[in-house]
C-alpha cells in the first residue's frame, strides 16, 4: 500500500525532470518530446492529486506541446519535399 504513493510522486519528480531537461537541450525536435514526457508524467501525478485545475491544465499543455511539435514536423516535410 505504501508503494502507491511513491510511485506517483516518483512520476511528479520525472515529470519535473524531463521539463527541466527540455529547456536545457538545443534542439527543439527533442525539447518537445522532453516537454511532452514530462507533461505526461506530471498529468500521472495531478490525478493522482485530484487536483482538477492541474489535470486540466496539463491536458492543455500536453495537447499544446504535441501540437506545436507535430506542426514543426510536417513544416519541415513539406520544406524537404519542395527541394527535393
Amino acid at each position: 500500500m505504501l508503494l502507491t504513493p511513491i510511485i506517483f510522486k516518483t512520476c511528479g519528480v520525472l515529470g519535473l525532470l524531463a521539463i527541466s531537461r527540455g529547456v536545457l537541450i538545443r534542439a527543439s525536435e527533442k525539447r518537445d518530446r522532453w516537454f511532452i514526457f514530462g507533461g505526461l508524467f506530471l498529468l500521472i501525478y495531478s490525478v493522482y492529486l485530484k487536483d482538477l485545475i492541474f489535470i486540466i491544465l496539463q491536458s492543455v499543455y500536453i495537447v499544446v506541446t504535441w501540437y506545436h511539435w507535430h506542426q514543426k514536423i510536417s513544416w519541415r516535410g513539406k520544406l524537404i519535399a519542395i527541394f527535393k
